[in-house]
């Protein structure tokens, strides 16, 4: 308990100074913690740790281009950055309910983000066991990077996306339901 209260308590620091993409890349892939369920004292489920990569291909990944993922459910997440042609995915990270990630250094390209929630995670299975659930968003998103050279040197612009993965007043992002066969593909 102690470890784990000092550990956020160093997420949270490091968050604050700007360097959370270092604290997420120390997690280590197929560790499992157990997390009581809410409003309950004898139910516990599987899940990783916030940021937990599962899958990332480097050479979709040198870009400059980034996607901030919100998990503001109460369900966990298992979000897939699939590149549209070829149809991969390109990163694969566990987000836990209630929580944020950043997929930083994106290449130009045109993407899907799709994502399954649940609880109750299997490594053995690589899925969510219970109230699983698997969607794609509708919009494509599509990263460019420019480069201008200017009098005083060189200005680069590129592509950013926030997506939350909760229902928020005002949004405009949709999704679609997709089968966990879909969802498997990438």
């Amino acid at each position: 308990m102690i470890k784990n209260i000092l550990f956020y308590f160093l997420c949270i620091v490091l968050i604050n100074n700007a360097f959370a993409e270092e604290v997420f890349k120390l997690d280590a892939p197929g560790f499992e913690v157990k997390n009581t369920a809410v409003g309950t004292k004898d139910k516990t489920y599987n899940s990783l740790l916030n940021g937990t990569v599962l899958n990332s291909e480097p050479l979709y990944l040198n870009g400059f281009g980034y996607i901030l993922i919100e998990n503001g459910t109460d369900s966990d997440a298992l979000a897939k950055l699939v590149l549209k042609d070829p149809k991969i995915s390109v990163y694969t990270v566990y987000i836990k309910a209630k929580e944020t990630y950043k997929i930083s250094k994106i290449s130009d390209g045109l993407y899907d983000l799709v994502f399954a929630q649940g609880k109750d995670w299997s490594k053995e299975s690589k899925k969510f066991l219970t109230d699983n659930s698997y969607s794609k968003f509708e919009e494509t998103f599509k990263f460019i990077t420019k480069t201008e050279q200017e009098a005083n040197g060189v200005r680069r612009t590129f592509s950013t996306f926030k997506v939350t993965l909760h229902t928020v007043a005002g949004g405009s992002a949709k999704t679609d339901a997709v089968s966990e066969k879909e969802f498997n593909k990438y």
